[in-house]
């Protein structure tokens, strides 16, 4: 709700601190990096600044055959921020099952690999109460969660 808020409202940003938490505690107990991403969206929307503000968000995801294709916005180079293997997403099913695919970064986008062939309507990122879902773009900023349907 808060992204969604945050594109319909103008001059209204966010910052993701999802990557900074606690399974604990829902307030991030780093206070400097959650500072530290403000003002990147201080320095670029207000100051405007030429710079990387903002975290990879989805542009689009689409199913070929056993594979989900995830495109983002705002990454030139999609990586993992503690350099492990890719985590954090899940598909959802047609019959509603959440099924947890592997996941890769390959020629700059998100591949789920499916182990068999089945319909596809939702894919979710970092969509837990808490999570270490660790994808992040060129200057370390993390994707925020989301829910996509498609289509």
């Amino acid at each position: 709700m808060q992204r969604k808020f945050a594109l319909e409202i103008s001059n209204t940003f966010m910052a993701v601190s999802s990557d900074l938490g606690d399974s604990l505690n829902v307030h991030p107990t780093q206070k400097r990096p959650v500072g530290e991403r403000l003002a990147l969206l201080a320095l670029k929307n207000t100051y405007h600044k030429n710079i990387l503000a903002d975290g990879p968000t989805i542009k689009s995801a689409f199913q070929k055959s056993k594979e989900i294709i995830v495109d983002f916005n705002n990454a030139k180079k999609l990586q993992t921020g503690d350099d492990k293997k890719l985590i954090g997403f899940e598909v959802m099913n047609e019959k509603g099952k959440i099924i947890l695919p592997k996941a890769e970064i390959k020629n700059n986008k998100v591949i789920l690999y499916l182990a068999k062939d089945e319909k596809i309507i939702k894919v979710l990122y970092a969509y837990q109460s808490f999570t270490r879902a660790n994808l992040v773009n060129e200057a370390g900023l993390p994707a925020s969660t989301f829910s996509y349907d498609l289509k």
